[in-house]
């Protein structure tokens, strides 16, 4: 669920992407989804070194 107040603009189509990201991750664990992150793109492994570069 995403809740939003009426004065902010909704977007369905990335909603949609951020839940099949979701799901992607629920049948993918160790692996997570980049920033505007689409199916059948890259996902990277979680790690430490990644913080603050992507």
């Amino acid at each position: 669920m995403e809740v939003h107040s009426n004065e902010i603009a909704r977007d369905v189509k990335e909603t949609l992407r951020k839940l099949k990201a979701a799901q992607y991750t629920a049948a993918h664990p160790g692996e997570v989804c980049p920033a505007k992150w689409n199916e059948g793109a890259k996902t990277i492994a979680p790690s430490l070194d990644l913080v603050g570069k992507i």
